[in-house]
């Protein structure tokens, strides 16, 4: 992972994210969260062993950036019959398959 690369010893150090559902994962860590928070999580950590401080600071994704407005336009502007798909962790999909099932055995 590139912070057990990046990170020396008694430095402090800003990390620079747009991902929202990761920054606002890492403020909530459970047992139950999913393996790439929790690794994340781990790795920050033990790096904290060797710096002086990590902070987190979430960045509007995008914004002000002219080739990734543009790509942004693009991704909107797609035709709704076109295929969609998404990235989702699988520990994600677990939980909303057992809510549906859950549902189905509560209503049924």
């Amino acid at each position: 992972m590139a912070i057990k690369l990046h990170v020396k010893d008694n430095n402090h150090y800003i990390i620079l994210t747009d991902s929202k559902s990761v920054s606002e994962s890492l403020k909530s860590v459970i047992h139950k969260s999913p393996s790439v928070i929790l690794e994340l999580h781990k790795n920050l950590r033990s790096t904290l062993n060797h710096a002086l401080s990590i902070t987190l600071i979430l960045v509007p994704g995008h914004k002000g950036i002219p080739p990734s407005e543009a790509a942004d336009r693009l991704a909107k502007s797609v035709n709704e019959k076109t295929e969609k798909w998404q990235i989702v962790a699988a520990e994600d999909r677990i939980v909303t398959i057992r809510k549906k099932y859950n549902g189905k055995k509560e209503n049924g």
